[in-house]
């Protein structure tokens, strides 16, 4: 009697699972087929919680089995229940005190998957592709998602501290936040360029993006802008109804934004502009790099399927699934993948990265060549690529890292102090001098990434300390990597004095001024588009495929 009562428990709380198998499985086999393994699974989950040597949790059980087979599909296919579920709505509102970071987990390892603009982590410099191994005094290696947003999470005003890993730098590093409420600012910033063309940043599509990326282009149309850019850098999208409305204001009526295909490609929903946009007409950039993901692909994309503008930059992310949250409770949802983007050319905006052995082969996603409106070869399976292909500024491993441990932020805050910063300043090489000399006060010596690794190796191998020629020997090489680590970084003097300017002008005048003084001037994606937007003969002959 008391095992029937267990039994009946137990299948009180598989019962959703049951569901959830049915709802996944009717679509891809027969009834019978799917029945069969739900009693094998009925039958297997039973023996166990009855048979394992050690009593066993039957939510627990269950659970993971659910997240066992949702980790067999994609990354974004998950189940959430209580306080996992309010998260999510959370990150989608934007309503939380925290730090400003979106993760993700693979494997075992807690990823930086988005850092949103404005915020702690944001000015922190956390980086996407960090690694979180600690928050505070907890190890977070092989925890779950949740459980670590619990920890991020918490009162105004309050300090946390990260251990984070970045690959880049080869080691671990320390940096304390203090939590602030979470704003999603859309539009961060926008303006005009000295040749007068328009500039719009957007950073994310979260609720209320269309209506004030429609209010940065009125007021923009209102200066007389020759032309404009969309800056979608970083972007790792949002909400689907966001960026279809957003696109809409720069294309005409009835022209495709995106379609939603699910299972064989059956179309869900088409997207369409429904009226004129406000800016259906004038010379139009968008700029991307490989940080720009999902719903902000839908409108580089759009834009360049239906001609209407160039697309700059470098290639982007690649993340075309859509999901959909399905809800079971007040407390219990599935967020699961159920369809993808598909561009107005037809082509799938998804990397072709899936390597799950339960993924039976489309045969029908062969074909890897589109062509858009005015009959421009794009291609299918890896992002969206540019027009006009930009190589992004990035920072070496010497300043990421002097940014990182907070050496350049505790300088310029005290040069800030000390020294008067308007719109004509200028970094010289005095002040290089001494940021050097405040780098040697702090003890701060710089190691390369070979010079790091070959420290591992020795410590790794055991031959640190070692007496005699092999000692002379480690020390003669560590030698010759310490001075070309001295090399190294003399040689970045120049990039050295650009990084100051940046954070000297961002940190005394504001990060407005800092898109027009720093970014309109010094990021090649924007200084390529403002040479692209003075030149109507190459922007039209691209736009035609000459």
């Amino acid at each position: 009697m008391v095992k029937k009562i267990a039994q009946i428990k137990l299948g009180i709380i598989i019962g959703p699972f049951f569901l959830l198998c049915l709802a996944v499985g009717f679509a891809w086999a027969s009834s019978e087929k799917i029945y069969t393994f739900i009693r094998l699974f009925d039958r297997i989950a039973l023996t166990v919680t009855d048979k394992y040597v050690d009593n066993l949790d039957p939510e627990k059980l269950i659970k993971a089995g659910i997240s066992g087979m949702l980790g067999k599909l994609d990354p974004y296919s998950q189940y959430l229940s209580g306080q996992n579920y309010y998260y999510l709505l959370q990150e989608t509102r934007g309503e939380y005190s925290g730090i400003g970071i979106i993760i993700e987990k693979r494997l075992d390892t807690l990823l930086v998957e988005s850092v949103i603009e404005g915020n702690p982590a944001y000015y922190a410099n956390i980086r996407v592709g960090d690694r979180i191994l600690m928050v505070d005094t907890v190890d977070v290696v092989g925890k779950s998602r949740f459980d670590c947003i619990k920890l991020l999470r918490g009162k105004k005003g309050t300090p946390v501290n990260l251990q984070l890993r970045r690959p880049l730098l080869g080691k671990n590093f320390n940096v304390r936040l203090v939590r602030d409420e979470i704003h999603i600012d859309p539009v961060p910033f926008f303006g005009i360029s000295d040749d007068n063309n328009g500039y719009i940043r957007i950073s994310r599509f979260s609720e209320g993006s269309a209506i004030e990326v429609k209010k940065a282009v009125s007021q923009l149309l209102e200066k007389g802008m020759n032309g404009l850019v969309v800056d979608l850098r970083g972007n790792p999208g949002g909400l689907l109804y966001e960026a279809v409305e957003v696109t809409a204001l720069f294309l005409k009526k009835g022209e495709k934004i995106v379609d939603v295909k699910g299972r064989g490609t059956v179309r869900l929903r088409s997207y369409e502009s429904r009226t004129d946009g406000i800016y259906k007409d004038g010379p139009l950039v968008v700029v991307i790099d490989n940080k720009t993901a999902s719903a902000a692909e839908i409108l580089a994309g759009a834009i360049q399927d239906n001609d209407r503008g160039l697309v700059i930059g470098s290639s982007s992310y690649g993340k075309g699934l859509v999901q959909q949250i399905l809800q079971f409770s007040d407390n219990s949802a599935l967020k699961l993948t159920t369809a993808k983007y598909y561009a107005p050319s037809n082509r799938c905006i998804q990397k072709d990265t899936n390597r799950s052995n339960l993924i039976l082969k489309d045969k029908s996603r062969k074909q890897v060549l589109f062509y858009t409106n005015s009959g421009r070869p794009v291609f299918s399976g890896g992002g969206i690529i540019p027009d006009i292909y930009v190589e992004p500024l990035e920072k070496p491993p010497l300043l990421d890292e002097l940014v990182t441990l907070g050496y350049v932020n505790d300088f310029i805050t005290d040069y800030c102090v000390r020294q008067p910063v308007d719109e004509n300043f200028e970094v010289t090489d005095k002040t290089v001098d001494s940021f050097f000399e405040y780098l040697k006060v702090r003890g701060y010596v710089y190691h390369s990434s070979i010079c790091s690794a070959f420290d591992r190796f020795v410590s790794e191998n055991g031959v640190s300390g070692k007496k005699g020629k092999l000692n002379d020997h480690i020390k003669a090489i560590k030698d010759i990597l310490s001075s070309k680590s001295n090399d190294e970084m003399l040689s970045l003097r120049s990039q050295i004095k650009d990084l100051l300017y940046e954070c000297i002008i961002s940190n005394c005048l504001g990060k407005q001024k800092s898109y027009e003084l720093v970014w309109f001037k010094k990021h090649p994606e924007l200084i390529k588009s403002w040479e692209v937007l003075n030149a109507p003969d190459i922007y039209n002959n691209l736009l035609a495929g000459f």
